[in-house]
């Protein structure tokens, strides 16, 4: 072989840039050689990129995790669909909907309205009403 070659400095973007295109054009029936068809095929392998892109994308919207102490109810089209465990999962955007609870927290409701109690000595007392409950059917919520 010869001598070896010397760095020149930093390489080349723009051919960088022409070698990309040139290999995403291959994939989708471009024309390599930049003739009259270069610019049908280019906005065809830009579309088609662009596809994919918009594919991929939308996949990656739909992955959720629901974590060991909760529950998801899926909902599709807004009707009850499905119940998942815990795990890394995927929904489709834009047709599911997931709603996750926990379902081993104590949840307290507390009543706003006053109740008033006669006692037997015939004193008013004022009493707080305090409800404290688990979800242990998460399609009930749906």
């Amino acid at each position: 072989m010869g001598e070896p070659r010397q760095n020149d400095g930093p390489p080349d973007l723009d051919e960088a840039f022409r070698k990309l295109q040139d290999k995403i054009n291959g994939l989708f029936g471009g024309n390599k050689s930049g003739g009259s068809n270069s610019s049908s095929g280019g906005i065809g392998g830009i579309l088609g990129v662009a596809a994919v892109l918009l594919v991929v994308i939308w996949g990656l919207l739909g992955i959720y995790q629901v974590d060991a102490k909760e529950r998801a109810v899926i909902l599709r089209f807004g009707a009850f669909y499905d119940i998942e465990d815990e795990g890394l999962k995927w929904r489709m955007p834009m047709i599911d909907e997931v709603i996750i609870e926990s379902t081993t927290s104590t949840r307290q409701y507390t009543n706003t309205a006053k109740s008033l109690m006669l006692t037997k000595d015939e004193s008013i007392v004022e009493l707080p009403l305090a409800v404290q409950y688990n979800i242990s059917d998460v399609k009930n919520l749906c």
